[in-house]
């Protein structure tokens, strides 16, 4: 139970309130994961981000700037960003959770509980922390990082995305979450492709073999992709579904997401 609820006006006195109080104490911004059931890590303490500034959204050069407190709705509703982000945001949860979730807390939640990760992850976004220090979401994530989002930015010129998730009711938890971006040289040539799988309660996968395969031109047809995926995945069984059914669902996704990428710029 949360008993001391601080609400700095700068990120300095934000990183001083980490600093003294370390790992007994959390950031809190719309508090959609550490008040949630599922959530196993517990404070008494948390740091609200509230005053900080936080909840901005704009083009800086060729990137687009988000700060750690925008919410899911305001992604899914902004024409600033690519259409596989909105779309990310806006299938993720029931817009009730939109209204509060943050795209800071959603990556500070870590790979078991992020649902916006694969898609930021295809699209290679970059994370500034409250030490200045910018990172790639990617390693971010992997590194199990727990310093201060300050800002995720994206680019927005070339990047092509294609987002797949799959439920078993509309606002049920998601089974599979699966992204794939690319850019396409002048040439026409593929390259920096990323396929990143997020399965329930899972960690976050980059499917290098298909990455591979992508770039060097050996998957041209849906049925040759869902065949490479099947080989390389193996999810687990759970309440939400088979490891049968999960396998063809996350099959099916990636390809969609790959076709789209190949025949169009569904970003």
């Amino acid at each position: 139970m949360i008993q001391q609820f601080f609400k700095p006006s700068t990120v300095q006195e934000a990183l001083a309130l980490k600093d003294k109080y370390g790992t007994s104490i959390a950031w809190f911004g719309g508090g959609t994961h550490i008040n949630h059931a599922d959530f196993c890590d517990t404070y008494d303490k948390v740091i609200s981000l509230e005053k900080l500034g936080l909840r901005t959204l704009q083009k800086k050069d060729n990137r687009v700037s988000i700060k750690a407190c925008v919410t899911f709705q305001e992604l899914a509703d902004s024409d600033k960003l690519p259409n596989s982000l909105r779309q990310a945001a806006a299938r993720s949860c029931p817009r009730t959770i939109r209204n509060m979730a943050t795209i800071g807390g959603d990556i500070g939640a870590g790979t078991f509980h992020t649902q916006l990760a694969p898609c930021l992850i295809a699209l290679s976004s970059i994370v500034t922390t409250g030490d200045d220090i910018e990172i790639l979401l990617e390693d971010y994530l992997r590194q199990n990082n727990q310093s201060l989002i300050l800002e995720i930015s994206i680019p927005t010129t070339g990047r092509i995305c294609g987002v797949r998730s799959a439920a078993n009711q509309a606002n049920g938890p998601v089974i599979v979450s699966t992204a794939v971006g690319m850019d396409r040289s002048s040439t026409g040539k593929i390259e920096n492709v990323i396929v990143v799988l997020k399965s329930n309660n899972e960690e976050i996968t980059r499917l290098t073999t298909i990455e591979n395969g992508i770039h060097d031109g050996a998957f041209t047809d849906r049925e040759g992709i869902e065949k490479a995926v099947a080989e390389c995945v193996n999810p687990k069984a759970d309440i939400l579904g088979s490891a049968v059914y999960k396998k063809h669902i996350i099959c099916c996704a990636i390809a969609d997401c790959v076709m789209d990428c190949l025949e169009g710029d569904p970003s």
